[in-house]
């Protein structure tokens, strides 16, 4: 019965292992995407690489589990190739926004490049994919962080600008306009109509 159960986490170990590495490999071959700049990133690229980091994450967990891992190196190194390959989906998703909100390119980006000098990388690919991140980030280095926790100016300074010359989020202000003076209205009516009831109540009883 044990040896049967062994043979069966082995197995198991060995199935996510063998997928892990195949994400590996995809991520870092998708990372070449930031060196392109001719190429466009479409809503649905971004949809899948994101559904994908969240299967990634859920793969390394499960595999953690199942190998109640000892070794102290593989577990840092598997921790490392999972903050890499979500900074780039980080990546690719600003490069998608940028692409299709120019605004943005005007702003810097959350993520400091030097910390990724921490990560724990025995493959020469990942370390590839590094520099092609660190050379990225670069590219919008010495400009006020979006979405940064430390530093919300930039964010608000950019949601100001991005409602003064989107023609979206124009025709939702306007369409918000319009409804809150509908309810206005509405609610006008309402009260004038309780008004004349009262009124007429008040004469009859005279």
């Amino acid at each position: 019965m044990n040896c049967g159960l062994t043979l069966f986490k082995k197995k198991n170990e060995y199935h996510l292992s063998h997928k892990i590495h195949y994400l590996n490999a995809w991520f870092s071959e998708h990372s070449k995407i930031l060196e392109n700049s001719k190429v466009m990133i479409d809503d649905t690229y971004v949809s899948n690489i994101n559904n994908l980091l969240g299967v990634y994450s859920k793969l390394i967990q499960e595999y953690q589990k199942l190998k109640k891992i000892n070794d102290v190196t593989l577990d840092v190194e598997l921790k490392s190739n999972q903050v890499l390959i979500t900074w780039i989906c980080y990546c690719v998703i600003h490069k998608s926004c940028a692409q299709g909100y120019p605004l943005i390119n005007e702003y810097g980006t959350c993520l400091d490049p030097r910390h990724l000098q921490h990560l724990v990388l025995s493959q020469k690919p990942a370390w590839d994919v590094v520099h092609r991140i660190i050379n990225y980030l670069k590219l919008h280095g010495n400009k006020p962080p979006l979405f940064s926790l430390k530093n919300h100016c930039a964010t608000f300074q950019f949601a100001e600008e991005f409602c003064e010359v989107d023609l979206n989020m124009k025709n939702i202000w306007r369409k918000e306009q319009e409804e809150a003076k509908i309810r206005i209205n509405e609610q006008w009516n309402q009260v004038q109509k309780k008004e004349a009831t009262i009124y007429r109540i008040k004469e009859s009883n005279i």
